[in-house]
């Protein structure tokens, strides 16, 4: 019932003394004007008062509730897929034989049952949900389980907690930590064969995040089995499909894990998909966990340049300190110092300098490099056959490699490269030797300065000016003009022909590879005159850097860029690309026609057609819903009329094994800590005994609960004031005294 006392502020006292005061006058002086039915009258003037005056001392009552005393035992049940294992016999189903055993039908008498399940999360179920239930959690997390019990059962009084889970937590806090805060014993039952089951698994390989191309590179490879002692497997590394190494290694004992190394050579840049796997064996409790993949993105150690100039001059020693200066470059050089026609008086064996390695050089080593550079160099003087020029157009067309000519004396027309296979790999027509050699100085002419080459700034108009102010050149090879495709970045501004300015400068793609043309060496003065005036050869070394990165096709100057927006993916989540493209000059494409290629995970190829433009220049997107699980690889195609701007390809993957089933057989070791730390007890779900399963007594009984209500808030007394009111104001209006 609750007991009644009174909650008025003494402080607020003398405000209900006066009340009461005024009050009984009221009282008085109606009962001395009244007439008839003066009883009747005061009486109902007297309740109101004392109600009112009731009221004003804040009356409320105490209502002391006790709480339920039946104590609770709380089911753990772990959903995860590593519980429809079966070894032999589904794990799942043996919690769904232990849930309709006698177990519970004792516990119900004595105990109010309460059910969770948990996996990746955490929620309360009834026993005809978890019977109907499928266990397909992608990861266990038995500490946020207990956390999560924790904080639904808190003020409640709790029995017990059976924690039924074959024990492979894989994610979240270490639920050892948790157990100072359980209020009850954990009473584990772990679920799944304790002996008799075999697993070989990867449970680690090492890598960097990336690698050097032609670098030798060892992948780290742990693997741990049961079931497999002293037997011998196989491991294999894969990219894609192709097997880079096979080494075998004999397992040790069940539970210890074996290390090893695999090494391999990356030998193309960019990103790649690679696999570490074992073979599956009948039997084993998952194969998932025989294979392991992995991306690779292998960079480019250093650029290989091979440099050949044909005799001393300013461009060669200003330009090979230019490209030494840059670490990522590893350049070797050939400076011809004496001519075949100049004269010798002693005999060849004796001079010190070494004889040109023609041979070595253009029949085997060509092939070891990114850029091959000539400058100022004729094959003629040294009895380089024609033969040997053909490599160099293979080195360009076949192979991707990258070729450029610099100007001078015996370059171009002068170095008798027309007819040869050299001229159809240059972006540049050339005219006939005699008067082939242009003399005076010159500003070069720039156009197309948003390609990389000539992006010295990433301001436009600050870029404009600073070739605005370059320093001249002096002297040019007379070219005829560009070829069809080649794109034209420089021009004489005074010297002309039938077709235009002479070019200076010229870059195309060939082949597989990419050419350049400089018809001048005497870019040199770029930074010789740049310092004279105070200022320093910045401008010149990035021009040659970045002419240098273009001509071997770095990643960060391609014209076609292909992304996903994560690598990795759920099953069932949308696969997001972007292209961004740019036309031959560096330009956003708006009006490229764009295809998406995929190869799913099984192989097939399907064709996702053209993509949309999305409100950002150059930029297309779609999307792609993942429905299987695997690799995915997608390939954008951009043309620009009937030219292909280029291509690009990005990798992504969709639901990878979970770890789940890194690591999927019955932990007893970890349920038995479980059960100690909290005074419980480990059972393996086959030889649970009800009998011997004594839950302890909850000695914490819960506090009483005192809840206070107050009485003038009561709708009733609201009511039964308005009723006296409404009385006295109708006995008023009958007497006559309204």
């Amino acid at each position: 019932m609750g007991t009644l006392h009174f909650s008025l502020d003494p402080n607020r006292l003398w405000l209900v003394i006066s009340t009461i005061l005024v009050l009984v006058a009221l009282l008085y002086w109606n009962f001395k004007w009244i007439g008839k039915r003066k009883g009747l009258f005061f009486i109902l003037r007297l309740s109101i008062y004392l109600l009112l005056i009731f009221l004003l001392f804040e009356p409320v009552r105490t209502i002391e509730e006790k709480p339920d005393e039946e104590a609770s035992v709380a089911f753990l049940i772990d959903t995860s897929s590593s519980m429809g294992v079966k070894d032999p016999i589904s794990r799942f189903s043996l919690v769904k034989e232990f849930l309709k055993g006698p177990l519970l039908e004792g516990l119900k008498e004595k105990y109010n049952l309460l059910f969770f399940t948990f996996a990746s999360t955490f929620r309360r179920a009834t026993v005809e949900e978890i019977l109907q239930s499928i266990p397909q959690g992608k990861s266990t997390d038995i500490g946020q389980a207990l956390d999560g019990l924790e904080e639904e059962l808190r003020g409640q009084r709790l029995a017990g907690i059976f924690l039924l889970t074959d024990g492979a937590h894989n994610v979240g806090r270490d639920p050892r930590l948790v157990t100072e805060r359980i209020p009850a014993s954990i009473f584990s039952v772990g679920v799944g064969n304790p002996r008799e089951f075999k697993d070989l698994q990867i449970s680690e390989v090492q890598v960097s995040d990336f690698v050097f191309k032609n670098t030798p590179t060892d992948i780290g490879v742990n693997i741990r089995s049961y079931g497999f002692e002293n037997k011998e497997i196989s491991v294999i590394l894969k990219k894609e499909t192709e097997i880079l190494q096979t080494k075998k290694v004999r397992m040790p004992e069940d539970g210890k894990e074996v290390s090893l190394s695999l090494r391999f050579t990356p030998r193309s840049t960019g990103s790649f998909n690679y696999k570490v796997s074992v073979p599956s064996y009948r039997g084993e409790i998952s194969f998932a966990n025989n294979r392991k993949d992995f991306t690779l993105q292998v960079l480019r150690d250093k650029i290989r340049i091979l440099y050949i100039c044909g005799q001393p001059s300013w461009e060669y020693k200003f330009l090979r300190t230019a490209l030494k200066s840059n670490p990522s470059i590893e350049l070797v050089s050939f400076i011809i110092l004496r001519n075949p026609e100049n004269i010798s008086i002693v005999p060849e064996n004796q001079l010190s300098l070494i004889p040109f390695p023609t041979t070595e050089i253009f029949t085997k080593q060509i092939f070891n490099f990114d850029l091959l550079i000539f400058e100022n160099f004729t094959y003629t003087r040294f009895g380089i056959p024609k033969k040997y020029l053909e490599n160099i157009r293979k080195f360009v067309m076949e192979t991707g490699g990258s070729f450029l000519m610099i100007g001078g004396d015996n370059s171009f027309a002068r170095g008798r490269y027309k007819g040869t296979p050299v001229e159809e790999i240059l972006p540049v027509e050339m005219e006939e030797v005699k008067g082939n050699i242009i003399e005076g100085k010159f500003k070069m002419l720039t156009r197309e300065t948003r390609h990389p080459i000539l992006r010295l700034s990433d301001n436009p108009g600050e870029n404009s000016q600073i070739w605005a102010r370059m320093p001249e050149l002096d002297g040019c090879n007379r070219l005829l003009k560009a070829k069809p495709d080649a794109i034209v970045l420089g021009v004489h501004p005074l010297i002309k022909n039938k077709y235009g300015n002479l070019v200076i400068l010229a870059v195309w793609e060939k082949g597989k590879g990419r050419v350049m043309s400089v018809a001048s060496n005497s870019t040199w003065r770029w930074s010789f005159q740049a310092r004279g005036r105070g200022g320093t050869g910045a401008y010149y070394e990035r021009f040659w850097h970045q002419a240098v990165h273009w001509l071997v096709k770095s990643p960060q100057l391609k014209l076609v860029h292909l992304n996903t927006d994560k690598k990795t993916y759920a099953k069932g989540e949308e696969i997001l690309l972007s292209i961004r493209v740019f036309n031959k000059y560096y330009r956003p494409s708006e009006h490229a026609r764009v295809y998406v290629e995929l190869v799913d995970p099984s192989g097939k190829r399907i064709d996702l057609g053209s993509i949309s433009p999305t409100d950002r220049r150059g930029e297309y997107g779609t999307n792609y819903l993942a429905e299987r699980e695997g690799k995915y690889t997608f390939t954008a195609t951009a043309w620009e009329g009937s030219k292909v701007l280029g291509r690009d390809t990005a990798f992504c993957k969709v639901a990878i094994p979970s770890v789940e089933w890194e690591n999927a057989q019955l932990n007893e070791p970890l349920l038995r800590e479980l059960s100690d730390l909290t005074k419980g007890k480990y059972f393996h779900i086959s030889g649970i005994e009800s009998e011997k399963i004594v839950l302890p007594e909850v000695k914490k009984v819960a506090p009483v609960v005192k809840r206070v209500v107050a009485v003038w808030n009561n709708p009733f007394i609201f009511l039964l004031l308005c009723i006296l009111l409404g009385v006295e104001w109708y006995i008023r209006r009958r007497s006559g005294m309204l």
